[in-house]
């Protein structure tokens, strides 16, 4: 099932929130690697407006003080993301 929108803006605010807010595997910027363009490619119009679950799923391994903190910038719960990244996680579930 698709997700929601309200979810959509949730998890993408969080995302843009955890790109500055931790550190990223031999300091490379999940979001500026998207954005790379070879001179021999497809266009990717649509680079900025997805959701990335690897780094999405990094929250749930943050400490709970940072999880809050996070959650807070956006004016949420803890536990509204986490059954947002739930519904993520059903929705992509392969049987």
């Amino acid at each position: 099932a698709p997700l929601s929108e309200e979810s959509y803006r949730r998890l993408l605010a969080l995302q843009n929130l955890l790109v500055n807010a931790i550190p990223h595997h031999a300091g490379l910027n999940p979001r500026t690697w998207r954005l790379f363009r070879p001179a021999k490619t497809m266009v990717r119009r649509y680079a900025k407006n997805f959701l990335d679950c690897n780094l999405l799923g990094r929250y749930l391994h943050l400490d709970l003080a940072l999880q809050t903190q996070l959650a807070g910038a956006l004016n949420q719960t803890r536990d509204a993301i986490f059954g947002d990244l739930f519904e993520v996680l059903i929705g992509t579930h392969i049987t």
